[in-house]
């Protein structure tokens, strides 16, 4: 993949997540409208208009599949970098 193609994935993945970060139904278990299914079901669809412009065929299971590879990326990323600080690796070279 060439640089500019890379960098344009990357651009539309970011514009995805701060989406995704803006419908708190989806991902925040504290909102009161992630029980709320009609809304959830709304915002996933929301999602899957911003997903289908580079994804024409994607699905609403596809956006979830996605989101969850994303959160658990972010959550193993997260981790070793919480785990190299707390062990005092951090800044080594």
């Amino acid at each position: 993949m060439s640089s500019s193609k890379r960098d344009e994935e990357r651009a539309y993945l970011v514009e995805c997540i701060r989406l995704y970060r803006d419908l708190p139904s989806i991902w925040k278990i504290k909102s009161p409208d992630y029980s709320n299914r009609n809304k959830k079901n709304l915002d996933y669809k929301t999602l899957l208009t911003k997903y289908q412009e580079r994804y024409q065929d994607a699905t609403v299971e596809d956006v979830k599949e996605k989101s969850n590879i994303l959160r658990t990326n972010f959550r193993k990323e997260l981790k070793n970098i919480t785990s190299t600080k707390r062990s005092g690796l951090a800044g080594t070279a």
